[in-house]
This record gives structure tokens, C-alpha cells and sequence, in this order.
């Protein structure tokens, strides 16, 4: 995203532990810029796809790069996230714990309002499908599959899945 090094830091340590909090920031972030391929991917893209990630980790230094959230946040193009959180529980890693402890609601919902104003579409797994309802009250049209990807055929459908979803809502 930028060819320029950042250290994300946080004012809590437990141990050997960063624990992240509301304030945690990413050192050198704003002495950063998108790199000129990211950049342009941003400006002439058709699509923009959040994969489940953990929205802390993954996500919040990408978008702690000056420009970078007004760049996706202007976008003319499809912008769609596959929750990371399946049930109430994360698929991998530790976002559910996070969002706990940084006072966020543990479900798919909890993810889909901290991409509010990032996303037009939200996936989420066939397990939390009682959360469309509420999801769509965001202003994001949520779309249920299974978001579980155990082997590279199940790779392949939610690709698959995202890709024909974002051609649908295109053509309307």
C-alpha cells in the first residue's frame, strides 16, 4: 500500500503483548504516502474488496495512510468487505477478541458498523444470515454465503460468490 515503513504502536502493554486500544496509532503513518500502483488501483479500479480480515490489524494501517480512506470513500466503483466474524467467533486470529475489548459488538454486524462508511456491500456467512436486516439498516446491502473457507475449492466460491455479486449490482 505505501513503500514507506510504519510501526503500529499502542499505549497498553501487557507483558510482551501490544494490547490494542482506541488510541493505538501507527507510527510514521502520516509521513506515508499510497504507493503509485495502489494509488491508481484506487482511482481506475471497478471493484474494491475488504477480504475477512481482522479490520484492526490488516485494515486500520492501510487506512491510517493519508488519502487513503477518503481515496475508498470517494470511490465510483463496488466496495465490498466478507465479515471476518462467522457466529461469534473470528475464522482466524484474534479480531473477535479485539473487538471485544475495544467495546465493539462481537458479530458480523459489529464489523459491518465499523465498515460503515467504507463498504456499498457486506458478505456474511450463512450463520448470522438473522443479522441482514440489520446490516442493510446501515446502508450496506448484505448478502449471505458461506464465508468458511476450509480448502481452496471453498477459496474459490466465495471469490467466485464476491465477483458475481459486485457484476449483479453493477447491473442494476
Amino acid at each position: 500500500m505505501s513503500d514507506t515503513l510504519t510501526e503500529t504502536t499502542s499505549p497498553y502493554k501487557n507483558g510482551p503483548y501490544v494490547v490494542f486500544s482506541d488510541s493505538s496509532t501507527f507510527d510514521g503513518a502520516d509521513d506515508c504516502y499510497p504507493s503509485p500502483v495502489f494509488q491508481d488501483a484506487l482511482v481506475s479500479a471497478d471493484v474494491i474488496v475488504f477480504c475477512p480480515s481482522n479490520p484492526f490489524l490488516s485494515v486500520d494501517p492501510i487506512l491510517a495512510i493519508p488519502t487513503v480512506r477518503e481515496l475508498i470513500k470517494g470511490f465510483m466503483g463496488i466496495r465490498v468487505a466478507v465479515s471476518p466474524i462467522v457466529g461469534g467467533q473470528a475464522i482466524k486470529g484474534p479480531a473477535a477478541k479485539m473487538l471485544e475489548e475495544l467495546g465493539h459488538d462481537v458479530s458480523a454486524l459489529g464489523v459491518a458498523r465499523w465498515y460503515r462508511d467504507l463498504c456499498d456491500l457486506f458478505v456474511i456467512d450463512t450463520k448470522d444470515s438473522e443479522l441482514v436486516a440489520d446490516i442493510d439498516s446501515l446502508g450496506m446491502k448484505a448478502y449471505v454465503t458461506d464465508t468458511v473457507m476450509v480448502d481452496e475449492n471453498d477459496k474459490i466460491k466465495l471469490a467466485e460468490y464476491v465477483l458475481n455479486i459486485c457484476k449483479l449490482e453493477r447491473g442494476k
